[in-house]
């Protein structure tokens, strides 16, 4: 099972280290997770912005320590254990691979997590951010076999050809055109 979104937790990395702070906590891996796939999506739609996680961030959290710009901080324990909780949340939906979802829902599915303090600080409702994510995370999303027959379904949203209008084909994978209208939003925020 590969680490989640190396480029998020990279982007993670560098906010700690803009901020001065000693470790990457997971407030830090919330605003990596807004550079990229689908938790960038969720957090999007539910109008979470980094600039917005940044500043309740270090109202929450004051005091880095260290200059601005120093040496990149290693993960604190709360956000290794994030990066844990993730491998086990793709695991129990059948993934082989670990998504910026899973990174968010474990982010947001602990009580006592940074980043959930974070949210809750900007008023977003956790129950919004896992209804956003649970098409995603959710066990038995993907395509399942029924009497010997497939029943294709979104590789993205794990909604039935039943369920939607269209469903185009990729090599081994689905889209919806629900999908695909999120996506081409998403690419004029741009």
């Amino acid at each position: 099972m590969s680490a989640p979104c190396g480029g998020c937790l990279e982007a993670a990395r560098r906010e700690a280290a803009a901020d001065g702070a000693a470790e990457v906590g997971t407030h830090h891996q919330l605003i990596g997770l807004l550079h990229e796939g689908v938790a960038a999506a969720v957090l999007e739609e539910l109008g979470v912005r980094a600039h917005a996680v940044r500043s309740a961030a270090r109202e929450l959290f004051p005091g880095g320590g260290g200059l601005p710009g120093e040496r990149p901080p290693q993960e604190s324990a709360e956000a290794r254990e994030a990066v844990q909780r993730a491998a086990a949340i793709a695991q129990q939906a059948g993934r082989g691979d670990v998504g910026t979802e899973h990174l968010l829902a474990a982010l947001a599915l602990d009580h006592g997590s940074r980043a959930r303090r974070v949210l809750s600080h900007l008023g977003v409702s956790i129950a919004a951010v896992k209804k956003g994510l649970d098409c995603y995370v959710g066990p038995g999303k993907r395509r399942r076999r029924k009497r010997g027959k497939v029943d294709l379904a979104c590789s993205f949203c794990g909604k039935s050809q039943k369920q939607v209008k269209k469903l185009v084909a990729g090599p081994g994978t689905y889209i919806c055109d629900e999908c695909i209208d999120l996506c081409n939003e998403v690419l004029a925020e741009k």
